[in-house]
């Protein structure tokens, strides 16, 4: 923790000997690593400085180095910090990945993942999304009787599965569709728009 910036002044501040305690929200927003709690714990505690942790595994507002003697609660909360940094780390990666327009879950409609692992526009699917916008929001068609349109004309989903409510609703309100922008289209795309390709 001493090696972040922000754990660099934390440091500096309580070798001045005017704090007693610290005070954190949640274990996992001051550490990365258990064995990181252990020594910062140890260093703490030779130093007169107590630790407060406002919500540690259910508990309320614990003072750690009473609470250690709970062997089975401590290490319940360790294990509840490498939970949370686990998915916050992996949130963190597929938010990277996405951002980059590199594969970050099995697959999307309306897009393919090319040899290099890059997502790309599938023009067809892409055009089919438009068409299910167009007719909730310009047409005002319920998205149950545009599903079963769908259904009946044989367009399936990503995975061949059938169109439901839900995986409509999903499909046109997936904001990753407005990168199909930054993608070279096919002059038929602009035609069935509307839009001519010059």
């Amino acid at each position: 923790m001493w090696d972040r910036p922000k754990g660099r002044i934390l440091k500096r501040r309580l070798s001045t000997g005017q704090y007693q305690g610290i005070f954190t929200m949640k274990l996992d927003r001051m550490f990365r690593l258990t064995t990181d709690v252990l020594t910062t714990i140890d260093e703490l505690n030779d130093a007169g400085i107590d630790l407060h942790i406002i919500d540690l595994n259910g508990k309320q507002l614990i003072h750690l180095p009473q609470w250690v003697d709970s062997f089975s609660n401590w290490w319940g909360a360790l294990a509840e910090m490498e939970r949370g940094l686990i998915s916050e780390r992996t949130i963190e990666a597929m938010n990277q990945l996405r951002a980059t327009n590199k594969q970050f879950t099995k697959s999307i409609y309306g897009w393919d993942v090319d040899e290099s692992g890059m997502f790309v526009p599938n023009w067809t699917e892409q055009d089919y999304i438009d068409y299910m916008a167009w007719q909730i929001n310009d047409n005002g068609m319920a998205t149950a009787a545009l599903a079963r349109s769908l259904n009946k004309r044989g367009i399936k989903g990503k995975r061949g599965g059938k169109w439901q409510v839900n995986s409509i609703t999903r499909t046109i309100n997936n904001d990753f569709h407005t990168k199909q922008l930054k993608f070279q289209a096919p002059s038929w795309w602009w035609v069935n728009l509307g839009i001519g390709n010059d």
